[in-house]
């Protein structure tokens, strides 16, 4: 019983650990792509804040192996540093005079709740 436990905690942590160094890569990535933009525009404090985030990222090891041939080569044919590019919220994301057009007659009182969760968000 005990070498299942084993080998199961050993398992999860094996399912951690990519799942770690996935998430590294694709926020390295989204970082660099992200650099490029010449515009960036969002539509909220949050999303904003969160952007600035991901263009501050950097991963000292995987800049280091970018500096190698075939990566370095790529990097520089196809991604051009842009990192001043300022992120810019543009809102509202719709025309508010179409507002002034709805009655404020009583409806019925609801609770409506929107969220997006990712384990992105907890690096």
């Amino acid at each position: 019983m005990e070498a299942l436990q084993v080998y199961f905690i050993s398992f999860l942590t094996r399912i951690e650990l990519f799942t770690t160094r996935y998430h590294r890569l694709v926020l390295y990535h989204y970082s660099l792509c992200l650099r490029t933009a010449s515009f960036v525009f969002v539509n909220s404090t949050w999303t904003k804040n969160e952007v600035d985030a991901v263009l501050k990222h950097s991963d000292s090891f995987l800049d280091l192996l970018y500096l190698t041939p075939p990566f370095l080569a790529a990097k520089l044919l196809f991604l051009s540093d842009n990192a001043s590019a300022e992120v810019r919220i543009v809102y509202p994301p719709f025309d508010t005079r179409k507002i002034k057009k709805f009655k404020l007659e009583r409806k019925e009182p609801i609770i409506l709740s929107i969220a997006q969760f990712r384990f992105v968000h907890n690096l």
